[in-house]
């Protein structure tokens, strides 16, 4: 378990990152700011400031699933401006987002609230997420000083937010509180009593077997086609097919080889098929249809056909539970693959 707590009463430490030195630059007051008389940083963004910039803290997560809770205080003291406040949980581009927006309201995940707050008042917010029970979730609170819950959004969804690189290591931060004043917009804005705790769930998830085949990976190497019969690294061919160069960024994974499946398959041709253990099963693949004029479907068939329709490259998504299993992937017709994951887990107490 690890804690952290950041109260400024002492000055700013190195160890708070900055994305643009020369945009952003916080400072400690201990002036006092409707009732804070303690220090705190205190946050400037002039006429200047025409795109977000980060101002963030990493903590230490810990091995395993956690429950990760972050509070921070705010105030905003000026109309017509805004901040908002992250916190990431092993992950470099989603994360938990509350705003402060300039129309007065506070937005949680990037969707308006029927929550409102007033400028020059001190807020709490408070971002809790168990990770055994579901990573991408969260408890979000935004209370007033008094105690009087402003903001209660029991399950709010994680969202993709800038991806973030640590100023010293180069290495990405997945782990962080960060404050972002809203571009465009001129303001002062304080923060204080930063604090993460990380405890263990009690929910724990254990990983059974994965695997990420792309076909422009170390098994496919020299290949211009899959053999109707082989196997590699786990995946099993039936008919085999050509294999083509074709750079594709599909959900955020880069390709740059695809297999041309041909025509409408089965689980008896023109298909490949793995095995998993029991659990739960996520399965993930990456194609696209063959026609630049045709949608097609793309079909992951675990004794039962599961149908995604797509034309443009797409991430296509299936989760199998139950028993050990073999998975077929083919095509209702002509269908390229870019590539396929599945991972296999199961959550004991």
């Amino acid at each position: 378990d690890t804690s952290a707590s950041w109260s400024f009463d002492n000055g700013l430490d190195w160890l708070w990152q900055l994305q643009e030195r020369n945009v952003l630059k916080p400072t400690w007051t201990n002036a006092e700011i409707s009732g804070n008389t303690t220090g705190k940083m205190e946050i400037t963004a002039d006429s200047g400031y025409f795109s977000g910039r980060y101002i963030f803290r990493e903590y230490v997560p810990g091995e395993g699933n956690k429950v990760v809770s972050a509070q921070s205080d705010v105030l905003i003291s000026a109309e017509d401006a805004g901040i908002n406040v992250y916190l990431t949980a092993h992950s470099n581009d989603t994360g938990f987002k509350v705003g402060f927006e300039t129309d007065g309201y506070i937005y949680v995940g990037g969707e308006k609230t029927d929550y409102t707050y007033d400028i020059n008042k001190w807020y709490t917010v408070s971002v809790t997420l168990d990770e055994g029970l579901d990573a991408g979730k969260a408890e979000v609170k935004v209370i007033e000083k008094d105690g009087r819950i402003t903001a209660d959004i029991p399950d709010a969804d994680a969202v993709p937010i800038r991806d973030q690189i640590n100023t010293e290591k180069k290495t990405p931060v997945t782990n962080a509180i960060f404050f972002e004043p809203i571009a465009g917009k001129t303001g002062t804005y304080y923060i204080d009593n930063v604090s993460v705790d990380v405890t263990d769930s009690s929910i724990q998830k254990t990983v059974l077997g994965s695997h990420f085949w792309k076909f422009s990976d170390s098994e496919f190497d020299g290949l211009s086609s899959l053999t109707n019969g082989s196997e590699y690294a786990g995946l099993h061919v039936v008919t085999g097919a050509s294999l083509e160069s074709k750079n594709k960024t599909v959900d955020g994974v880069s390709f740059s080889m695809r297999y041309k499946m041909g025509g409408a398959g089965s689980k008896t041709n023109k298909c490949v098929y793995f095995d998993v253990p029991a659990g739960t099963t996520d399965i993930v693949v990456y194609g696209e249809s063959a026609s630049s004029k045709e949608t097609r479907s793309i079909i992951i068939d675990d004794g039962r056909q599961h149908s995604t329709d797509v034309n443009d490259a797409a991430a296509v998504h299936y989760t199998h539970d139950g028993d050990a299993a073999t998975i077929y992937v083919y095509g209702g017709a002509g269908v390229n693959l870019y590539g396929i994951s599945y991972e296999t887990y199961t959550y004991t107490n």
